[in-house]
């Protein structure tokens, strides 16, 4: 069996901007679902940047910088309740640190910094 790249410097330009755009496809049309929906890595951190100037990636920037930059904020205790059932502290903070690091590669926010309650 062939091992698969593990990332698209492995694959062919064609087919990266193929991925690439259905992707960003996919994201704008999620959009109306931002309260619902947690995303995690991969594409989306160069998607959004396209979509900055969007209504709804604006909405969206913003409830990430009011619900998930306090380990106690609504955001990251729906997260622990989803994975785990309940509150769980290193689940919180590790989402507080995954939210600052996507602001910062947005150029939305910080990335360092204590995370706090």
């Amino acid at each position: 069996m062939d091992d698969k790249p593990a990332t698209a410097e492995g694959y062919p330009g064609e087919q990266v901007a193929l991925v690439r755009s259905t992707c960003l496809y996919v994201a704008t049309k999620l959009g109306d679902l931002i309260d619902d929906l947690v995303v995690v890595g991969g594409l989306v951190p160069s998607l959004l940047v396209d979509l900055l100037s969007d209504d709804a990636a604006v909405d969206a920037l913003a409830v990430l910088r009011r619900d998930f930059l306090a380990r106690n904020a609504v955001g990251p205790r729906r997260v622990a309740e989803f994975l785990v059932g309940e509150a769980d502290d290193a689940i919180q903070a590790d989402t507080v640190g995954h939210v600052r690091a996507l602001l910062s590669a947005l150029g939305q926010g910080r990335a360092a910094g204590p995370v706090s309650d």
